[in-house]
């Protein structure tokens, strides 16, 4: 499993890759240098949409290349083909230094986020679960900087990322769906590993995580044991997707935030890798209420 440049994008904070399976078309978004970008299977560069504000994350909707996002002020429909903005939802506003940060459709069709302390500095990011019919729960909070939302094939567990301070938290379901606190998922090791940042799972319930600064991403065993790292030629590793025939290639977005780009060239590039290990396909989000 050796990693091949998919595209030399140099991105300010390349993050948040999802595989549209229907187009095989890979979408990612800049956080910092604020646009989202669509990639053909080959690498080609179909679009690049620049944002006015930072950008967390992009979901999958039923029209392809349209997405609800989630932006510096809240959640967005947006579209690719005519530019448009739609604004949706603030979910913090009585926390104005917060953003929103990583999210993903969860299995069940719920919209899962979390948000971040712009200064990364205070404890006041929370993650939050928006259900189809409009339904908004916080049911964290206490994070730094909430990374890599995603939910495991058993269908029981979730894990969210306080990455500043190198904790890979799981969740279990409750009846309702929603989740509650159940642990710590792995051991992670900041001064060898890095800092914990976005996650995928393969269908064989393996955790993949990226390593911001650590120059690597890692597959854990379905009980948090560390089974295989690839390292990559940069250090900021942001996070991981599955695409591609069969859902076998794994796309792994990196940045060149603060990064001397002499020293780390392919900083901030899309790189790709032919893994032995099948992922899963992108959620899609549906909602069910009208505005």
């Amino acid at each position: 499993m050796t990693p091949e440049v998919f595209f030399e994008a140099g991105m300010n904070t390349g993050e948040g890759p999802v595989w549209d399976h229907r187009t095989a078309t890979l979408y990612c978004v800049d956080s910092t240098n604020p646009a989202i970008w669509a990639f053909a299977q080959d690498g080609r560069v179909l679009d690049r949409m620049a944002l006015p504000e930072r950008i967390g994350f992009i979901a999958l909707t039923e029209s392809p290349g349209c997405f609800i996002a989630g932006l510096q002020t809240g959640l967005f429909d947006v579209s690719l083909s005519d530019r448009s903005l739609d604004f949706l939802m603030d979910p913090e506003p009585d926390l104005p230094g917060n953003r929103i940060n990583d999210g993903i459709v969860d299995l069940d069709g719920a919209l899962v986020f979390g948000s971040l302390d712009d200064g990364l500095t205070e404890p006041t990011g929370r993650t939050y679960r928006l259900t189809e019919d409009g339904t908004l729960q916080n049911y964290d909070s206490g994070y730094i900087v909430s990374n890599g939302p995603y939910p495991h094939p058993d269908g029981e567990r979730f894990f969210h990322v306080d990455s500043e301070v190198g904790i890979v938290r799981q969740f279990r379901r409750n009846s309702d769906r929603s989740f509650r606190r159940d642990g710590t998922f792995c051991d992670w090791d900041m001064a060898e590993w890095g800092i914990p940042d976005g996650i995928v799972c393969d269908a064989d319930g393996g955790v993949w995580i990226a390593h911001w600064d650590g120059g690597c991403v890692s597959r854990f065993d379905s009980d948090g044991r560390r089974s295989h790292s690839i390292d990559l030629p940069v250090s900021r590793v942001t996070k991981p997707a599955f695409g591609g025939p069969g859902m076998k290639t794994m796309f792994l977005t990196t940045a060149n935030r603060d990064i001397d780009c002499v020293r780390e060239p392919l900083a901030g590039s899309v790189f790709v890798i032919e893994t032995e290990f099948t992922g899963l396909e992108s959620g899609i989000w549906k909602p069910k209420w009208t505005d």
